[in-house]
């Protein structure tokens, strides 16, 4: 009867079998249907093991259908990324195989399976040791059938002398799952051997007295590939006396190794007691914890720490469809828009970004399920994506929030990770000292059902573990069933999501939008102060004044991005307030803070960034004199002087690593070439200015390509004060820093008369000029220089008395005509009493200094004071000109 009804559901099984792979190939098609079949051959698969055999066997098949052969009802999960099929559905499908490719297939796939097994798993623990004997019988049973049972014979012949009744149990186990071929190649005694065997180390003996008498008949051991096997010496069976059990050895087997199976299978089951762990809120709290900022390392070493939405300000996003093709440059006014020309297809306010695409899940290629957050270096996107992952662990039910800083990563893999440190976290939150099979197997279930959110911030922060970061990342995807059932949001640099390795093409791309000035900005500065004392609330309230001011609207497009606004407020709190008195002196601060900002990830020696200061000088100062694009450069022109950027030895994968250098676009005329620009323009003309320091090439080249109005900018270098006298220039400085340029005028004098040790006589003569220091002539004409936008200063007169034509012995046409272009002639052509003089930043070019350097006496008398002091003024400047170019100014 026993045998009838074992029939009967065997029968039953096939048909079960049959219709789920009809409804399979009705649901997925033919291709589908193929690799089900070849998923088959082996016993256990693995997502990567499925992928391997789409790649080799089965490519004409899309690659999700590994995904869907793994989901599907053709398969169950019996642990962490491991899945079985039911024995009928996998002899069904194995039929169909044969009868499609005959027995080559299956010998194509037993090699392949051994030489997969012999270099994936190779880690010596039991539980890998197991799974590599098992696929290495499977491919020997369809290919070596011999072969095969000889060593499933000795196995279980060892194991039963040594009674290790858990590995019995595993090989007979084994043993029944190879029926068919084993029946085919004419080994039923084994199978009813390894039958019968089970039966009695479950204690099962009637049953198993029955099913061996049928093969020890008279007999003492049957032989199955040149191994003899043997009866339990236990067991009576018919061909004794009678059917008896040694009560001593029974006991034996009966208290010792059957409670070790019962303990073996219970931590292999999730019978025993359950541990019900509330992901959503542990997840919460791991999540709480790795809210921080990552640019506190410039300020916590003054004891300034914060947590994210403490100085959070929301920022929106765009929905970007491709790289902007460039064909055309920017104008410096203009040279902000750089990183914002893009191809927009919707905008997004931050509330609004929330709600539409991660709720509601409307975003057009998946449906909320595959987001990228993109943006420059210091856009703000580690800060963005915390936000919205507080936010989804809080609004959507369910959720279970899960954040990965792919930096600290290293070597291991996103599944490693999970598994074996997120996991384990958990688990010790919960009182236990580790995940057991129980716990496991719920937090896969947590993904299979689509609760699990993975927050992967940093994929360009992966470019130092990885050649191609985004294949990798792509990879993983594709092979891991964990990952491709939870919702994906991760954070990346343009530079590496705009390459053309870009294999994540199934996710929809949104580009951070910056800082709003004034509201944003102010905002971030307000919050970025609060948390400290009151006085340094006010400290902050002074920074939003002092952005406000006139002459600081290159510094309020600068700080629009949160990176370099955190640097400007860090600045403003170190130095008690105070900016750096020429902005290329905030600019070589933000350079020296870009170097210390992720250096733990990006780290750099003293001679690499030398190096690479060095060819960004000449980069810059290239581009300004020769490209066709000042701020858009073309990547031939940025390879000639960094190299290529694919070498990653070369400084221009240095410089975009360290985003110093990124891609704007690509070329208009070739899609294959990328644009480069600056981290901002300002630092492109930081970089430009050092060239002209540190070349003493002069300043006609650069001032001819930016003109007067932003001539100074550019060579705005940090504030030399050097002295051959020992004169302290502080005064004139901060005279010109403030705009008092009257006042500055006569501190010229004063400073200039002790230079030249002519205080007695407080002016300037021919003799003395000609003698005049040549650092101290530097010091001054560089701050008239710098402080006026280039407008003013003595190489601004020398520039325009040479452009005339004029020589030291120039005749009254070239005084009376220098006289009138730098405004010192009125509009009759008399020249101006000194109380006319404009002493605003709207004088013409070169109209100061004027300083009564050509004679002291200003009397009252009109005609004299022209006659006397603007001739001798005209021959000072002669004479200064001679001096200037002496000094190499």
């Amino acid at each position: 009867m026993a045998d009838v009804t074992a029939d009967i559901n065997q029968t039953r099984a096939v048909r079960i079998a049959q219709r789920r792979i009809e409804g399979f190939a009705q649901q997925f098609g033919e291709a589908h249907c193929n690799l089900a079949r070849h998923a088959a051959f082996p016993l256990v698969l693995t997502p990567d093991l499925l992928y391997q055999i789409w790649a080799n066997f089965v490519p004409e098949a899309p690659w999700t259908a590994v995904a869907h052969v793994l989901l599907s009802r053709l398969c169950r999960q019996v642990g962490y990324e491991m899945y079985e099929m039911d024995i009928s559905d996998r002899n069904l499908l194995l039929r169909e195989l044969k009868e499609q490719f005959e027995q080559e297939r299956f010998d194509d796939l037993g090699e392949f399976l051994l030489d997969y097994v012999a270099q994936r798993l190779t880690d010596d623990d039991t539980d890998t040791r197991d799974l590599r004997e098992a696929q290495e019988w499977t491919a020997l049973v369809y290919t070596k059938p011999i072969e095969a049972a000889r060593e499933l014979a000795q196995r279980l012949s060892e194991r039963m002398q040594q009674e290790d009744t858990y590995e019995v149990l595993r090989v007979a186990s084994l043993v029944e799952s190879y029926t068919e071929p084993l029946l085919k190649s004419g080994f039923e005694p084994l199978l009813i051997y390894t039958n019968g065997i089970k039966n009695y180390v479950n204690q099962n003996y009637e049953v198993a007295t029955e099913k061996l008498n049928n093969l020890f008949v008279d007999i003492e051991y049957i032989e199955i590939a040149g191994i003899n096997l043997t009866p339990p010496p236990e067991l009576n069976l018919s061909h004794q006396q009678k059917f008896t059990i040694d009560k001593k050895q029974g006991n034996h087997l009966e208290v010792e190794e059957l409670a070790a199976l019962r303990k073996i299978q219970d931590e292999h089951s999730t019978i025993g007691e359950v541990i019900n762990i509330d992901w959503q809120t542990v997840s919460h709290e791991i999540l709480s914890g790795q809210q921080r900022l990552t640019t506190n390392p410039l300020t916590s070493g003054e004891g300034i720490t914060y947590r994210t939405e403490q100085v959070y300000v929301p920022l929106g996003l765009v929905e970007r469809k491709k790289q902007p093709r460039i064909s055309q440059d920017v104008s410096l006014e203009q040279s902000s828009e750089l990183y914002r020309q893009m191809e927009i297809t919707q905008r997004f306010e931050h509330q609004q970004f929330l709600e539409q695409i991660l709720r509601d899940r409307q975003s057009p290629k998946s449906q909320g399920k595959r987001i990228a957050i993109i943006g420059e270096p210091g856009s703000g996107k580690t800060t963005f994506l915390q936000q919205i992952a507080q936010w989804v662990s809080q609004e959507i039910e369910q959720s279970i929030v899960i954040w990965v800083s792919l930096a600290d990563l290293r070597s291991r893999d996103l599944k490693s990770y999970l598994l074996e440190v997120w996991l384990q976290a958990s688990a010790r939150r919960c009182g236990q000292a580790q995940a057991s099979t129980q716990i496991k197997d719920d937090f896969v279930a947590q993904f299979n059902q689509g609760l699990v959110w993975l927050f992967l911030d940093g994929v360009d922060e992966m470019q130092g573990i990885v050649s191609n970061p985004l294949g990798e990342i792509e990879r993983q995807f594709r092979t891991e069933t964990l990952l491709q059932q939870s919702r994906i949001v991760l954070s990346c640099r343009l530079n590496l999501w705009d390459s053309s390795s870009n294999s994540l093409d199934s996710f929809d791309n949104y580009r951070i939008v910056e800082f709003s000035y004034p509201q944003q900005v102010e905002q971030f500065i307000n919050n970025w102060f609060s948390p400290l004392a009151s006085v340094k609330t006010q400290t902050g309230q002074k920074l939003c004044a002092a952005l406000r001011e006139s002459g600081n609207e290159r510094i309020r497009d600068l700080v629009k991005n949160p990176l370099r606004l955190t640097l400007l407020c860090s600045n403003w709190y170190l130095s008690g307030g105070d900016l750096p008195k020429t902005k290329a002196g905030l600019y070589e601060q933000f350079v020296a803070d870009f170097y210390e900002w992720k250096k733990d990830v990006f780290a750099t020696t003293a001679e690499e960034r030398r190096q690479l200061n060095a060819a960004l000088v000449e980069l810059a100062q290239d581009a300004f004199e020769q490209e066709v694009t000042k701020f858009r450069l073309s990547q031939q022109f940025v390879c000639k002087h960094l190299g290529e950027p694919d070498n990653p030895d070369s400084l221009f994968e240095l410089a975009l690593r360290l985003g110093l250098l990124n891609k704007v676009g690509v070329d208009g005329e070739n899609y294959r070439q990328g644009v480069y620009g600056f981290f901002h323009p300002a630092f492109q003309e930081y970089f430009a200015s050092l060239a002209i320091s540190q070349k003493e090439l002069g300043y006609q080249p650069i001032y001819e390509l930016w003109g007067e109005a932003t001539y100074g900018e550019l060579i705005n270098v940090q504030d030399n004060l050097s002295s051959e006298q020992g004169i302290d220039y502080t005064h004139l400085r901060d005279l010109l820093a403030n705009g008092s340029l009257g006042e500055a005028d006569e501190e010229t004098l004063k400073l200039m008369v002790r230079a030249a040790k002519r205080e007695e006589e407080g002016w300037l003569d021919a003799e003395s000029i000609k003698n005049f220091p040549c650092t101290d002539l530097q010091t001054i004409d560089q701050l008239w220089v710098n402080y006026s936008n280039g407008r003013f200063g003595f190489s601004v007169q020398k520039r325009i008395w040479e452009s005339m034509g004029a020589k030291p012995n120039a005749d009254d046409e070239k005084w009376l005509e220098f006289g009138k272009r730098v405004g010192w002639r009125g509009n009759h052509g008399a020249w101006q009493e000194y109380k006319n003089i404009n002493f605003s930043e709207n004088a013409p070019l070169g109209h100061l200094p004027l300083a009564k350097l050509g004679g002291g006496r200003w009397t009252n008398d009109i005609a004299a004071q022209r006659i006397i002091i603007w001739g001798s003024f005209i021959k000072w400047v002669s004479s200064l000109a001679l001096r200037l170019g002496e000094c190499g100014l």
